[in-house]
């Protein structure tokens, strides 16, 4: 019962992760990069 929960997290932090990096090419790098470490 444990590895689905873990898979769901994890596929949730690849959606974010990809938002992140769409958000890093098509803005400013230097600007989201400290957003996402901030």
């Amino acid at each position: 019962m444990q590895i689905p929960k873990r898979n769901k997290f994890l596929s949730m932090e690849k959606k974010k992760m990809g938002r992140y990096i769409t958000l890093i090419r098509s803005q400013g790098l230097s600007t989201e990069i400290s957003k996402i470490l901030i």
